[in-house]
């Protein structure tokens, strides 16, 4: 186990889950000059693009190996909340969404597969509830900060979160890397071949949503909080061969072997 991995991505679970203008995300933005039909289309392509880019990214972790992932993903999280605070207008705003979306997809599973590998499997559920609960109690403090002291200043609660991302990224570079032992690696074409065969098929995964409304309530227009189910094929040194479903619950981004592929 490495201890030291697990403490550190229990503060960055933390401190990206203080966001503080999440109990006004879409009246910020509103205030910022985009309206509602705006925002449903930059999300709309933001979550195309993320959808897009989740076999890419696993095929990128895969060769540069998973810290130097996350901490391109981290960085980049840190820019998009700046550019965030800054955004007047629905280009920026769009500008924010796409580097989301290519943090979403670079983290999702990555992180995960960090954290089982760090922690061992007979160690793993345990690390994974804490770190998915320490994401909650950040949200859940950033939201009493706003209600209590914030209340209509949306700039500074656009501030605070740029800080508590900023604070993430530092967290981020005294992880170390973990062994990503991969066996007869397959190429990205192959990856996407497999997967097409996969969705076409229909019977050798089972595809589970554990998202609720309520959780979409919670921090609206924000899948780094809640995101539908998606699906990346990855390989990892704890042996688990195939496709992989990643689905958030809270702020945690949970790896499953649903199926084996093949």
């Amino acid at each position: 186990m490495n201890k030291k991995n697990i403490y550190l991505f229990y503060a960055i679970a933390l401190f990206q889950g203080m966001v503080f203008y999440a109990p006004v995300a879409t009246l910020y933005r509103q205030s910022r000059g985009i309206g509602i039909f705006q925002i449903t289309l930059i999300e709309s392509i933001s979550l195309a693009l993320c959808l897009a880019l989740e076999i890419p990214w696993g095929f990128v972790a895969d060769k540069i190996g998973y810290k130097k992932t996350i901490l391109i993903c981290n960085l980049l999280y840190f820019a998009s909340k700046i550019v965030f605070w800054k955004a007047n207008g629905f280009a920026m705003f769009l500008v924010e969404r796409l580097m989301l979306s290519v943090v979403m997809s670079g983290l999702s599973g990555c992180d995960s597969a960090f954290l089982y590998i760090s922690a061992g499997k007979d160690d793993a559920p345990r690390v994974f509830g804490i770190y998915s609960a320490m994401g909650t109690a950040g949200l859940l403090t950033a939201s009493a900060v706003f209600s209590l002291f914030l209340r209509d200043d949306y700039a500074l609660s656009g501030l605070l979160t740029v800080f508590s991302y900023g604070v993430s990224l530092v967290l981020t570079l005294f992880s170390t890397e973990v062994e990503n032992n991969v066996e007869n690696p397959k190429s990205f074409y192959e990856q996407i071949k497999e997967l097409l065969t996969v969705l076409k098929s229909g019977r050798q995964f089972l595809l589970f949503f554990n998202c609720s409304s309520t959780a979409r309530r919670m921090q609206p227009n924000h899948y780094h909080i809640l995101k539908s189910a998606s699906i990346c094929a990855r390989r990892n040194k704890a042996g688990v061969d195939g496709l992989y479903l990643h689905s958030c619950h809270g702020r945690g981004t949970f790896c499953r072997a649903v199926a084996q592929a093949g």
